[in-house]
């Protein structure tokens, strides 16, 4: 055999081989997207019950709160902030920090401003903003990441409804 057809041979073996391998990458990650596509189904559409998710938190209020997690660095928090200014509600959000309140003194008039360094280390691990309602004893209900204009609005807007239907269901 010449080495010409040698390394022909050898060449041709080798991309199959890739292609074996890409063909292999393609299917585990079609299999991770219908794993992620369940676990987003099994727990409801809106991502309810997020069990593992809770916070050192104590709240008076009745229900649960809306709390946007936030770093003052980080523009994409400041963009929430903003909107959740606009998206006006019932109850007032809390702005959860592990900062010095006064670098929020801007916003101190629209927010409840909550330093709380260990519920903020708590989800120090995602990416802020993270708009959450939590519950009066510090467990999550539901979570959001805006990443969009109008977002943190509609998530807003879908806890005001929910907290209007439970306050109607219970009149």
């Amino acid at each position: 055999m010449s080495p010409t057809t040698a390394m022909i041979i050898v060449l041709v073996v080798a991309v199959a081989g890739l292609y074996l391998a890409l063909a292999r990458v393609f299917f585990e990650v079609r299999l991770l997207r219908h794993e992620l596509q369940a676990v987003q189904t099994s727990s409801g559409p809106s991502g309810d019950d997020h069990p593992d998710l809770v916070l050192p938190w104590s709240s008076t209020r009745e229900g649960p709160s809306l709390v946007l997690a936030v770093d003052s660095t980080c523009p994409a928090c400041w963009a929430a902030v903003e909107e959740s200014t606009r998206a006006a509600t019932s109850a007032p959000i809390v702005l959860l920090s592990n900062e010095p309140a006064e670098v929020w003194q801007a916003v101190s008039s629209d927010f409840e401003i909550e330093v709380n360094r260990a519920a903020r280390s708590a989800t120090a691990h995602m990416s802020t903003p993270i708009l959450m309602a939590v519950s009066p004893g510090g467990r999550v209900l539901d979570l959001c990441f805006p990443s969009r204009a109008g977002d943190v609005e509609a998530f807003i807007m879908k806890w005001n409804q929910r907290e209007e239907i439970g306050h109607g269901a219970s009149a």
